[in-house]
């Protein structure tokens, strides 16, 4: 059985919560329509608010916070899947432009996000001690409600 730090996945969650507060602020510059303006910043905003507390619960680990893999390469494998996924690499890319023209794509392009984040932070739950777990069930909670946010401006769009 392997051992692997804490602090990697906190990393990764960081550095997920970055992409997307940069995928919202860039979204909120794009529209005209002051409703996707306002959501998209505050989006941004909590994101920024999510990487600040991961930084925290990462600095407070400190260097030997360690857990154990069920199996040996259980956390490459789930990183490997996790990481998968072409949308959170085409933010800075020319196909980020073609992907959001119209507010549906972004709006649906976002809920991914959204969904991305919720099973990350479930599975980052289960690895974290038991002082940080209402940190993380709190963050889950928000990016259920970002999800609804989102899901409900779509639907409020198409009527």
């Amino acid at each position: 059985m392997s051992v692997f730090q804490i602090a990697d996945i906190m990393e990764m969650g960081i550095e997920k919560e970055r992409k997307r507060r940069d995928f919202y602020t860039k979204l909120s510059q794009i529209y005209e329509d002051t409703r996707l303006t306002k959501l998209f910043g505050d989006l941004a905003r909590w994101e920024e608010e999510h990487v600040e507390r991961f930084t925290h619960i990462k600095n407070s680990l400190g260097e030997m916070q360690e857990s154990k893999e069920s199996y040996d390469g259980e956390l490459m494998n789930y990183i490997e899947a996790y990481l998968d996924n072409k949308l959170y690499y085409e933010i800075d890319s020319e196909k980020f432009h073609e992907k959001v023209k119209l507010a549906d794509d972004a709006l649906t392009m976002a809920m991914h996000f959204e969904k991305d984040a919720i099973i990350f932070f479930t599975e980052l739950f289960n690895f974290v001690d038991a002082e940080h777990k209402p940190t993380i069930k709190k963050l889950i909670d928000e990016e259920k409600q970002h999800l609804l946010q989102l899901y409900n401006m779509r639907k409020s769009l198409k009527n």
